[in-house]
């Protein structure tokens, strides 16, 4: 596998290029805990940025077998995915 670019997010490297999924909030822990039980290896483990903020969001990402990394993400608020004020 080629060298991977990363940019550095909340201390972080998370994968330059990659595919990005935004999901609902309970759906998102649902995977996560499906992903964590069938032992899934993470890129970046779930967790929560910018907790307690408006832009709030769970995120995670994994490589799927084609060396794709996905991240899965949710917001709390699903008004602040596009707003730019946060």
């Amino acid at each position: 596998m080629p060298n991977m670019s990363t940019t550095p997010v909340d201390g972080k490297d998370v994968p330059a290029m990659h595919f990005g999924i935004v999901m609902e909030w309970d759906d998102w822990h649902q995977l996560k805990d499906k992903l964590k039980k069938d032992g899934v290896e993470f890129v970046i483990g779930p967790y929560t940025r910018y907790e307690d903020l408006p832009g709030s969001q769970a995120t995670m990402f994994i490589v799927d077998p084609s060396g794709n990394h996905l991240e899965f993400k949710s917001f709390k608020d699903d008004g602040a995915i596009f707003d730019s004020t946060w």
